[in-house]
């Protein structure tokens, strides 16, 4: 299949789109993000929150696949972090479902009709996500239509978890480091207590053996 950079053909993109975007008549008038992917179905979606303008748009709409909306969701589970109301970090890192993308990119595929692609890719910076302690989750979706589809893959270059000042990966490394080691101290002195409880009851029955010599 041709694979073609989407800034070169952003008109062709668009005529496409039309064409094959408007089998579906789902409506998407829904005034939250929650409400507005209830009803995504699985083989699917109809509807996609875009967190720039806070409203719920059709998929399958030329103009709302490209610039008017260059982040968006389709994922219901995603609305928990409510994306574009938690705007800051220190907002976003106090659910513990959620992280905070600092920084972070979104590569998008159009697959359109006679076998050619259409790739771009956006920024995907100062986003409140679902995640934990490794990272963001529900970072791929598809949006399918007629004959073509939209394929996104998110990626966090930058992103934070429970707190604002570690990195990445670096934080939950950190805990796992300092759980294990608090783990592996805690079984180092239950060993010691085991063993000194076992040493004095063998001196108090050596004690007691002595004594019935005697």
């Amino acid at each position: 299949s041709m694979v073609f950079p989407l800034a070169r053909l952003p008109g062709v993109a668009l005529c496409l789109f039309a064409l094959v975007g408007r089998s579906r008549t789902e409506s998407c008038d829904h005034a939250d993000c929650s409400t507005c992917l209830a009803g995504n179905a699985a083989d699917g979606p109809r509807c996609k929150w875009c967190y720039a303008t806070q409203s719920c748009m059709v998929t399958e709409s030329a103009a709302g696949i490209t610039a008017p909306c260059p982040s968006y969701t389709v994922v219901q589970d995603v609305c928990s972090c409510q994306p574009g109301t938690l705007g800051s970090c220190e907002d976003c890192v106090a659910e513990p479902g959620c992280v905070w993308i600092e920084r972070g990119s979104q590569n998008r595929t159009a697959n359109m009709v006679g076998g050619f692609a259409v790739v771009s890719t956006n920024g995907w910076d100062g986003v409140c996500w679902t995640g934990g302690i490794f990272g963001p989750t529900n970072v791929v979706d598809t949006i399918s239509s007629t004959g073509a589809s939209m394929d996104t893959v998110r990626a966090a270059d930058e992103w934070f978890w429970g707190q604002c000042g570690i990195r990445n990966r670096f934080f939950g490394t950190t805990m796992v480091l300092i759980m294990a080691s608090a783990a592996v101290g805690a079984c180092v002195l239950v060993f010691s207590v085991t063993n000194r409880q076992s040493s004095t009851q063998a001196d108090d029955e050596g004690a007691r053996t002595t004594g019935r010599q005697y």
